[in-house]
């Protein structure tokens, strides 16, 4: 590569190193200092980012505490820039989620996503509800559908849904027999066309320890996590629209999504069929779904995400991570109003 002499050249240098175990977590109380300095301090924008930035290498965020900082910074082009120095030193990347549902949001999140790379930024930890649109002729996205499809193969090739690939001469791969499991080698990925699809996942098929093992050979991330060591997230503009319409319509009747669940299993079987669901509609006298028994079949068969017939406890929790979503989002807001105008 021949340099021009007169050129300027502008680039990202997206490292493979990440925070050792354990991390160097900055504790909550020198957190929020940091957070009340930045909103009193004189500085610009651009030097606080600048400030940041030359102050990272000292300590590693947890993604709650990033995602706060994110909300402090009204212009895009600055949070972008804090994300790109911060995403990859994050102390508990499988919650990476929190941060990235915010960004996409207020859609920052393609572009940090462009100045980390695919698979540095890939959700390994909780791909769920995530729509991916990845250009196979570039070798980290090819890679990055390869992950996604080895980590579908241990848990149900099935959670890949809604795919199409288009090829370069504008027509559609035919796929035959759903996704070939040879995809899950990099090699064997088509080298050219525009794939797309979503991940959905079950929370009973979830293989944490396959996730676990793939994010740190394919992403570098020195984690060793459970479980119960991933704060569960969905975001809200991820699931589709009936899904979200049904959860807003939840929020106006009820304190939170558990109740209309409580009221359509009133045998505490801690499961709901389609007959428990579609019954409480009419005692609600939720007039647009009583006159539309198909948007009702939708909502149900989306909720019930491994195909099973029934929606469970695990299952319903997709509508508790968005109203817990929710709720983070409005103290965020009380919180940066509390550290702007000093409590007045």
């Amino acid at each position: 590569w021949h340099l021009q002499a007169n050129a300027s050249v502008h680039f990202d240098f997206a490292s493979w190193r990440r925070p050792p175990s354990p991390p160097r977590v900055l504790p909550d109380d020198v957190w929020r200092r940091l957070l009340t300095s930045l909103a009193e301090t004189p500085c610009s924008t651009a030097e606080q980012v600048n400030a940041l930035r030359r102050t990272s290498h000292a300590f590693h965020p947890k993604a709650s505490q990033l995602r706060e900082l994110l909300s402090c910074f009204g212009e895009r082009r600055r949070r972008v820039e804090i994300a790109a120095a911060l995403l990859l030193r994050l102390a508990d990347p499988q919650n990476m989620k929190l941060v990235t549902t915010r960004m996409q949001e207020r859609g920052d999140w393609s572009a940090v996503r462009k100045r980390l790379g695919y698979l540095a930024s890939l959700p390994i930890f909780q791909p769920e509800d995530c729509s991916f649109e990845l250009d196979l002729s570039i070798w980290e996205e090819r890679t990055a559908a390869s992950v996604l499809v080895r980590i579908a193969m241990q848990e149900k090739i099935e959670n890949i849904r809604d795919y199409a690939l288009v090829l370069p001469d504008e027509t559609h791969f035919q796929f035959e027999q759903g996704i070939p499991v040879q995809w899950a080698q990099p090699e064997e990925v088509p080298q050219d066309g525009k794939l797309s699809f979503r991940y959905i996942c079950s929370p009973e098929d979830q293989a944490v320890t396959v996730r676990r093992d793939i994010a740190r050979k394919r992403a570098g991330w020195n984690t060793n996590i459970e479980a119960d060591g991933i704060t569960w997230w969905t975001s809200l503009v991820e699931v589709p629209d009936c899904v979200q319409d049904f959860f807003f319509q939840c929020m106006r009747h009820f304190k939170d999504p558990d109740e209309f669940f409580n009221m359509a299993d009133d045998k505490d079987q801690g499961t709901l069929s389609y007959t428990d669901f579609a019954s409480v509609f009419a005692q609600l006298e939720w007039q647009s779904y009583v006159e539309d028994t198909e948007l009702i079949k939708e909502v149900f068969r989306q909720l019930d995400t491994n195909n099973s017939g029934e929606v469970s406890q695990d299952e319903w929790g997709r509508l508790r991570q968005m109203w817990k979503e929710l709720r983070l989002s409005i103290l965020e807001l009380f919180q940066h109003l509390d550290r702007t105008y000093n409590g007045d």
